[in-house]
């Protein structure tokens, strides 16, 4: 997948990087936007993928017009829960040997992702997004404020869980994620954004719910990588399928929903793969698209072709930046709201029968 880009060493920019990406052309529309709370050049950022575990790379996400970074995630799998720090000392000063953690098949172990943070912050100018794969609340909370000490601009929180004991309530399991939410709230002054799935019973008030605890973004959706059953051998078998352009339908319609009704920026994440794609998000309402797939299978060039496409669709439609079309299309700004409810569903139904 990741044969598309050239990765050279850290300290070294790749060889062919600037015959295939281009500067922003001065007659560009003005694509600059803000998102949680810090400037962007660009309205397109590369999220969490293999093309961000490597400060080469996000040197090269970088040079293709990338707005921000999203890096790889630590999962709270690699911390050992309530472990007993050493000698009472504080989790700041535990050695690279001793820190609570049991990597497992993890590459990275935790103290090495904070000097992967220094590493990446003295490599690039554009926004840093750490971030945490989590599902409970436990000790790792604590290393959210340590990845803010080492550079991070932002933090994002990926909560992923799969509910699937009947004894444990929706409401439960929202309530974890507010707990866990409000403890990295409370530990760090960096902006956060969450992760979220599209599986909860309202997703419009657990995003007002997250939005009251003071989060500055949130990131819709999570993709969950569902297994299959080899019949054969009979056993159980995960991959990782990439997304395609249909997948942005769900994202597209949540974001549009929610944009005006929360105050945290809206990221669009999965099924972005053309500047229509794109596009039809800003409309939507979301500050920004994450790219990850589209760029696993075109090479990290394609951002620059997503972003030149942006700016002459708008240069096309006469719009000279993209804060003229961001949200025309949001549920509080269409014409017929109903259209994203019920009476939309109801339509297409009945048009097809």
């Amino acid at each position: 997948l990741v044969t598309a880009i050239k990765v050279t060493e850290a300290g070294s920019r790749p060889a062919r990087w600037h015959a295939t990406c281009s500067p922003p052309r001065d007659d560009m529309a003005d694509l600059a936007s803000t998102y949680l709370g810090l400037p962007l050049r660009s309205p397109v950022v590369a999220s969490a993928s293999p093309l961000t575990r490597e400060v080469a790379s996000i040197r090269q996400l970088e040079d293709a017009g990338g707005g921000a970074a999203v890096l790889f995630s630590l999962f709270e799998e690699q911390f050992v829960p309530n472990r007993p720090v050493e000698s009472g000392r504080p989790w700041s000063t535990l050695g690279r040997d001793s820190y609570p953690i049991d990597a497992g098949e993890f590459a990275i172990k935790p103290p090495e992702y904070l000097d992967f943070i220094r590493q990446v912050k003295a490599a690039v100018n554009i926004p840093i997004v750490a971030s945490l794969n989590v599902a409970h609340p436990d000790r790792w909370i604590q290393y959210a404020a340590m990845m803010e000490q080492a550079g991070a601009d932002a933090l994002e929180l990926d909560l992923y869980t799969i509910p699937a004991d009947p004894m444990v309530s929706g409401a439960e399991i929202e309530s974890r994620y507010a707990e866990i939410v409000t403890a990295v709230r409370e530990a760090v002054t960096i902006p956060i954004a969450i992760k979220l799935a599209p599986y909860f019973t309202s997703v419009a008030a657990v995003a007002g719910r997250f939005d009251e605890i003071g989060v500055n973004g949130i990131v819709l959706f999570n993709r969950f990588y569902q297994p299959t059953i080899d019949i054969e051998e009979r056993r159980i078998v995960t991959s990782l399928e990439l997304s395609d352009s249909y997948d942005g339908r769900l994202p597209l319609m949540w974001i549009a929903m929610l944009s005006g009704q929360v105050n945290a920026d809206l990221a669009a994440t999965g099924g972005v793969h053309t500047v229509e794609d794109a596009v039809r998000m800003f409309m939507a309402g979301a500050a920004v698209v994450m790219m990850c797939s589209a760029l696993l299978r075109n090479g990290v060039p394609y951002l620059t072709k997503i972003r030149d496409d942006l700016s002459q669709w708008l240069d096309d439609h006469g719009h000279a930046s993209l804060a003229e079309v961001r949200g025309v299309m949001s549920l509080a700004r269409y014409d017929n709201p109903e259209d994203f409810k019920r009476a939309g569903y109801a339509k297409v139904i009945n048009r097809y029968w």
